[in-house]
Parts: structure tokens; sequence; C-alpha cells
């Protein structure tokens, strides 16, 4: 059903919910991004400050370098950048990371996906 809705949109109405959609998966990805140094702060020992470790400014310079990839649409150089980036930072921080290739069909056809999947 929600294919449908998608192919009955105009072409401006498709750009305005493909941006909103990907501002979405940079505030989902930076969150989780986030979150991945939380969880390693609560393995480290009680004393030690995570928001020391991981200052705000840490955290925005992040999510900067996601968002000056530009628009990331399944299968574009931008969101490969952007995924090769994440699984980086992950690796850096003691992470393992695989990653998970499928494709599927979408209105534009069939499109090849990725996800990350990281284990500390």
């Amino acid at each position: 059903m929600e294919i449908v809705g998608r192919l009955s949109q105009t072409p401006i109405q498709e750009h305005r919910q493909m941006t909103a959609s990907h501002r979405d998966a940079v505030q989902i990805a930076s969150i989780l991004f986030l979150v991945s140094f939380v969880q390693v702060g609560s393995l480290r020992a009680a004393d030690t400050k995570i928001w020391e470790e991981f200052p705000g400014d840490k955290a925005l310079a992040h999510v900067q370098r996601l968002v000056d990839f530009g628009p990331r649409p399944a299968g574009s150089k931008a969101v490969e950048k952007s995924r090769d980036y994440i699984e980086d930072q992950l690796r850096r921080s003691g992470w393992q990371v695989t990653r998970q290739a499928f494709s599927d069909d979408t209105p534009r056809g069939k499109i090849q996906f990725v996800n990350l999947i990281a284990q500390f």
C-alpha cells in the first residue's frame, strides 16, 4: 500500500519525502552511532565519565561529517561513504563490524542495500 502511495506522488512530493527520509536516516544513524559509544562507556569502570571521553562537540563533528556526504539514496556513492565512515569509527572503538548485503524491489527498481551489524 505504501508503494502505491509513493507512485501517485508528484516529483516534488517525492523529493520532499526523500529529503525528509534522508534527514531521518541521518538522525537515526547519529543516534545509533552515539549509543554505541555510550555502550562502550558502560562496559568500562564505573568511575569513567562517558561525557568526558566523548564530548558533545565530538558528537556534532561526527554528525556534520555524515551530513557533508550529502543526500544518501540507496546505491549512491554518498551512502557508501557514510557506511564506510560509520564502520571505520565503530572498528576504531573496538567493535567487530560485518556487512549484510541484500537487494529489494523499490519504486525505482531493484536496489542493493547493506546493513552494518556491529558486535562489541
